[in-house]
């Protein structure tokens, strides 16, 4: 249990220093939630503002690294942080990254948007088979979150992580994506 309050602790202290980091200078600027799930909104939002549909643009260009690369500032600072036996890990988060998302996730779905960030998240299978379950091992929820912030319109920074586990916090179920997957194949056949 120690272990796993330590490991929490850790991610919270690197989201707050990535949020302060990104942080404006003008007071108004709203900052993103560092334990941010697609739970807390009540929606499933596929719609989302200009930057959430920025995020979509820049992952359908995946297969064409010139297009992808684009999206980003030169410096981009693109991480996935996840755990590995109660240690945090992390990895670039790369276009091979998203080409496993989409193969393995419905989404993505917004889930809060300011004007230099926005934050969205996946629903996704957890299943050993699934690509991006080979990536990341989803301990407490079957989401994936990231956060992007912009910089003249183009990534600066990425941050993608399984929502922490915070104490009376809506979270999405491990077999959250199984449950979608049915609702949406009935959907189809009325």
């Amino acid at each position: 249990m120690r272990a796993r309050i330590n490991v929490v602790l850790a991610v919270i202290s690197i989201c707050v220093g990535a949020i302060a980091a990104n942080a404006q200078s003008e007071a108004t600027e709203r900052k993103p939630s560092i334990v941010a799930s697609v739970a807390d909104t009540g929606r499933i939002d596929e719609e989302g503002g200009p930057l959430f549909q920025r995020m979509k643009r820049a992952f359908a260009a995946t297969n064409q690294p010139a297009a992808f690369k684009k999206f980003f500032t030169p410096t981009a600072d693109l991480h996935l942080t996840y755990f590995v036996d109660h240690q945090l890990k992390h990895a670039p988060f790369t276009a091979a990254t998203v080409q496993a998302i989409s193969k393995s996730c419905f989404g993505p779905f917004s889930v809060d948007e300011a004007a230099t960030w926005v934050q969205l998240s996946w629903i996704c299978r957890t299943d050993d088979s699934a690509p991006i379950a080979r990536i990341v091992k989803f301990r407490e929820s079957s989401e994936l979150c990231l956060t992007a912030w912009f910089e003249n319109g183009r990534v600066k920074q990425i941050i993608a992580n399984e929502p922490l586990p915070v104490p009376m916090k809506r979270f999405v179920p491990m077999d959250a994506y199984e449950k979608m997957k049915v609702a949406r194949a009935t959907e189809r056949k009325n």
